[in-house]
């Protein structure tokens, strides 16, 4: 909304600027915090929404056309775990709404929280995450086909499992450190075609899985944009990470030390 600033000598114009400027405070003090994506200085606003109320919030509040900042609040570990051929409920809610672009971020402390497995199973709308709970140590196919994430979340230092967690996510260029807990990264970054670079701090796990599958086979496998150098390994790794280059499904000079 454009705001009169001219300066007249007549008392009238004065008081009338004076007014309207009083009637658009009060509006935008009554707007929603979010106001379906990010305030001027860009920093998002969160807009605090109940799990419970999460799915009546999509449906009569969220904006169709920008991103809905939304923190979700009294989660339970049970919401936050799909299974193999579904997302979590809380997934399930966001592909529910396919109109509903998000960027999710989650409400405090999950009490005895160990696996995201599946969370956000193919939500297309889900745009960037923040806050993934501290205790989580598996975060298999946590991201697997989310499409539309360009930047993925810190991911705590708890975290073992890591199979599958950003398979097929195309439109991501921001990777995460990889923690030094990591032990499977199986098939992680699958696709990740806009992938440029990736900074692990685990060491490579040389052993195979009960189907006799390295546990990091084609970690970045059609990660067509990775650079040389792209990806930063402990320095005393490096040689044993070059070694294994092709079960990763990448080259040898896609490697560098940290």
């Amino acid at each position: 909304m454009n705001t009169d600033t001219t300066r007249t000598r007549k008392f009238f114009n004065r008081i009338t600027v004076a007014v309207l400027a009083v009637i658009v405070s009060l509006l935008c003090t009554a707007c929603p915090q979010n106001g379906g994506g990010a305030p001027g200085n860009n920093t998002p606003s969160y807009t605090q929404v109940p799990f419970a109320q999460l799915d009546n919030y999509l449906n009569t509040t969220a904006s169709d056309s920008t991103v809905n900042y939304i923190e979700v609040t009294g989660l339970t570990k049970d919401a936050v775990r799909g299974t193999i051929t579904t997302a979590s409920p809380l997934g399930e809610i966001l592909k529910a709404h396919p109109s509903k672009k998000v960027a999710l971020k989650f409400g405090g402390k999950i009490e005895g929280l160990t696996s995201m497995g599946s969370c956000f199973d193919d939500c297309e709308t889900l745009v960037q995450v923040s806050g993934i709970p501290e205790g989580v140590t598996n975060m298999g196919s946590c991201f697997y086909g989310c499409t539309n994430l360009r930047q993925a979340p810190v991911i705590p230092e708890s975290v073992e499992a890591i199979y599958f967690c950003f398979s097929h996510c195309t439109n991501l260029k921001q990777a995460p450190v990889i923690p030094a807990n990591v032990t499977d990264m199986y098939k992680c970054f699958l696709d990740c075609e806009n992938l440029q670079n990736v900074v692990l701090k685990c060491n490579y796990n040389p052993a195979r899985d009960s189907s006799n599958k390295p546990y990091f086979e084609d970690t970045f496998d059609g990660c067509t944009a990775l650079t040389a150098g792209g990806i930063k390994v402990p320095a005393g790794q490096l040689e044993t990470y070059k070694t294994n280059a092709d079960v990763m499904g990448v080259t040898e000079d896609k490697f560098a030390a940290e």
